[in-house]
């Protein structure tokens, strides 16, 4: 059962409700810089599929780090401990997709020049991320700009760390966490930002969250 709560909502968060927020703050979240310069080219659209079998994985650490765009988190196939796809027109986005020793990572591009962003309004960067509800799984999310959708019904979450930046994003838990999560804590930088069913996470201890302002509560 969870003994602490952080925050002023902490009733109403308990109860499950959606509560939709937004942040005063226009910084991006901490570790997350969006590099101006130099200026990326936007060329043809490409697709990239990843897909890591399941293979009897025990606890997993997973690592994402978004730059800017789309991005999409769902429970998946179950024999598959990662699956995703990736479109993008950016050659420096193209994703990295590492996974050794219960640790897996995936990331927008490889090093700083990534994180630049294009002159040309046409460019794209989407990625619909699944992973498998059969596997515990420790997660970090970092994100710097876009719209996101994380819906994390289904999944075993045993720890949850989540930094957004700038843009529109919802998180949802619409079912009760299969796991014992000990750690949920979300900071959010220039966002809206809505939670849906958050009392199914059921954190062990605390959750907390940084940076991060209620304006409207929907039970």
């Amino acid at each position: 059962a969870m003994r602490r709560i952080v925050i002023a909502l902490a009733t109403l968060l308990l109860m499950g409700s959606s509560l939709a927020c937004c942040c005063c703050y226009s910084t991006f979240p901490r570790n997350i810089q969006i590099n101006t310069g130099p200026t990326l080219e936007v060329g043809e659209l490409q697709e990239k599929e990843e897909s890591i079998p399941l293979d009897g994985a025990g606890s997993v650490a997973v690592d994402i780090l978004f730059g800017a765009g789309e991005l999409e988190i769902a429970s998946g196939d179950p024999d598959q401990l990662f699956s995703g796809r990736f479109l993008y027109n950016v050659a420096e986005w193209e994703p990295e997709v590492a996974y050794s020793d219960g640790k897996l990572s995936i990331q927008q591009g490889d090093g700083d020049e990534s994180w630049g962003w294009p002159s040309k309004e046409a460019a794209r960067n989407e990625w619909e991320l699944a992973f498998s509800p059969e596997v515990p799984l420790e997660m970090d999310i970092k994100t710097g700009a876009g719209q996101g959708e994380l819906d994390l019904t289904g999944l075993q979450l045993e720890k949850l760390d989540i930094d957004l930046g700038a843009g529109d994003f919802s998180i949802q838990f619409n079912a009760p966490n299969r796991a014992e999560m000990s750690r949920f804590t979300l900071d959010v930088g220039a966002a809206d930002l809505e939670i849906t069913g958050v009392g199914n996470a059921s954190p062990e201890d605390t959750v907390s969250y940084t940076h991060l302002r209620a304006h409207e509560t929907v039970l």
